[in-house]
């Protein structure tokens, strides 16, 4: 409501209709409405959607008391919710900044209202601090406490590339409708942000993924980035306003289909056939226009390689196997005590294995029916070592896999079939590896829990 008020000040309603749908059916804000309302996301929405329709009023009332109130405890409030956060009030400081004429307005601005902006401001973070300061320093004995412990921002290293494109949580990998927002940052729009969008962005995004966790775990989609959606709407709509009637139809047909890709990820993620912050390109465009999934789609989820149906099928050629060696048990426990199963493999890769497509790395495998595990706690692990040091590393979930070869019914990524021998696998493309390189193949307990191993195996198609 706050952003559609904007809006008609500068387009007429139908803006106002389209960008509360771009906004809601088109982003993870849809996800994070629905699906997983308990996370500050979309307070932190409605907060700035809010910081912006105050600054709007700030600059057209003369700066009216009642409404810097208002704006400096929702300042304050965003500030609290994410420190971080406070980048963002680049906004109102350089609203409606397009020229040095403007630029010289806000110094009259600031001169005629500074102090008043500041003793207000400064009252209303005193007043939202206070209660956080007195409930960490019962719980804590600090008064200022800092709950990620240990977690922190490695500032030389930020993953800009990964956090936008990644398929774990990359933003405009689940939210590709924002691609249109980045564009229209360098069309001029009537909203009096492009100044400030040009400054907030970069530092925003260089903030976040900045963060030791850049996928940002636990969501759909890169969850920080819906703070800034009630500003980044406008440079979608400066393109929607263009003249040029065939460029606003492509637009609208472009609009069309990321609201449909959004809508079809947040089903799929709802039905869990999709995993945002453990996912891959390659399984997310693979399965969009699929209604279910196959073991082979978790294989892609796992390790991102993808092998032809007539490769999947073939008889392979085995090159190095292995049975559990014991005339009493016929398989190896592995226990929460045990890291690695005892059974290793390691082959050479020769030339004429050169000659095949793929490695296909796999092993019979069971999960005890009496424990209760995550779909990926135990792992087959392929190791790819050239001149004694790591190239490659590939981790293959296996209590997802077992029981599923044959069902009827639909499957999902998280579901586990307990008490049943099966075998997993994957494929390795040949084309990546080279003579003598050493493709080290083995168990991994990582999560500590039980599982029984029968053979392992590889093979060459």
């Amino acid at each position: 409501l706050l952003i559609a008020k904007i809006v008609t000040k500068y387009y007429n309603s139908n803006f106002a209709i389209v960008s509360s749908i771009i906004l809601l059916m088109g982003t993870n804000l849809f996800w994070f409405t629905f699906y997983q309302a308990g996370m500050s996301h979309n307070l932190l929405f409605f907060l700035n959607a809010s910081l912006l329709y105050l600054t709007d009023k700030i600059y057209t009332h003369n700066c009216k008391l009642n409404h810097l109130i208002l704006f400096a405890l929702n300042l304050a409030l965003i500030t609290l919710l994410r420190p971080s956060d406070i980048v963002v009030a680049i906004v109102p400081l350089l609203y409606g900044i397009n020229n040095y004429n403007d630029l010289q307005s806000r110094f009259e601005f600031f001169k005629k209202h500074g102090l008043k902006i500041v003793i207000v401001s400064f009252i209303a973070f005193i007043i939202i601090a206070i209660p956080q300061m007195l409930y960490w320093h019962a719980m804590t004995g600090e008064w200022i406490y800092y709950s990620y412990t240990n977690q922190k921002f490695h500032w030389d290293n930020p993953e800009i590339i990964k956090g936008l494109f990644s398929g774990r949580n990359g933003w405009l990998a689940y939210t590709p409708i924002m691609l249109l927002s980045v564009i229209g940052l360098f069309v001029k729009n009537k909203s009096r942000l492009n100044v400030a969008l040009y400054f907030l962005v970069p530092l925003y995004v260089y903030i976040i993924y900045s963060w030791w966790c850049w996928n940002y775990i636990n969501g759909f989609g890169s969850r920080p980035m819906i703070h800034l959606y009630p500003y980044l709407i406008f440079p979608i709509l400066s393109l929607l306003n263009v003249s040029n009637k065939i460029l606003r139809y492509i637009l609208i047909v472009l609009i069309v289909i990321c609201i449909s890709i959004n809508l079809v990820f947040t089903w799929k993620a709802s039905m869990d056939t999709l995993r945002p912050d453990e996912s891959n390109i390659s399984f997310n465009y693979s399965t969009l226009f699929k209604s279910s999934i196959d073991v082979e789609d978790l294989n892609l989820l796992d390790v991102g390689v993808a092998a032809p149906d007539h490769v999947v099928l073939s008889e392979g050629v085995t090159l190095a196997e292995q049975y559990v060696d014991s005339t009493r048990v016929a398989f190896d426990t592995l226990t929460p005590a045990k890291e690695f199963s005892k059974i290793i493999l390691e082959h050479f890769i020769t030339e004429d294995d050169i000659d095949a497509q793929y490695l296909r790395i796999g092993g019979v495998f069971m999960a005890p029916k009496h424990v209760h595990v995550v779909y990926n706690s135990c792992l087959l692990t392929a190791a790819v070592e050239r001149n004694g040091a790591q190239t490659h590393w590939y981790g293959l979930g296996i209590n997802n896999k077992l029981g599923k070869s044959n069902l009827t019914r639909p499957i999902t990524i998280s579901e586990t079939i307990p008490n049943v021998w099966d075998k997993a696998y994957f494929h390795l493309p040949i084309n990546g590896l080279a003579i003598n390189d050493k493709v080290r193949v083995v168990v991994w307990n990582a999560n500590k829990n039980h599982m029984f191993v029968r053979k392992l195996y590889i093979e060459k198609i």
